[in-house]
């Protein structure tokens, strides 16, 4: 995972599969982009495949920054990922 920081913006960039193997390494990028009351842009774009451990991590991302009244958007979705937002309800996530 990626993560580019300007300003007070963080993008962090998924790409390929996003499931039990790799979120561990979505938590920490988000972890890393979080400091500081950042603004959270995460680009899954280049993301093939999401399962229940990638939508776990989002949801939690998007709880964690509802509490700290940070600002947190999936600012690119592949087609899979989202229609696969849109059947769970994380739509809302989607920029």
């Amino acid at each position: 995972m990626a993560v580019n920081i300007e300003g007070n913006v963080a993008c962090v960039v998924a790409i390929g599969e996003l499931d039990a193997a790799s979120a561990p390494a979505l938590i920490e990028a988000l972890g890393r982009a979080r400091p500081d009351g950042r603004t959270i842009h995460l680009d899954l774009e280049g993301v093939t495949f999401i399962d229940s451990s990638g939508i776990r991590v989002i949801a939690q991302e998007m709880r964690t920054s509802d509490e700290r009244a940070a600002t947190f958007a999936v600012t690119a979705a592949s087609k899979p990922v989202r229609r696969l937002f849109e059947m769970t309800g994380l739509d809302a996530a989607l920029a």
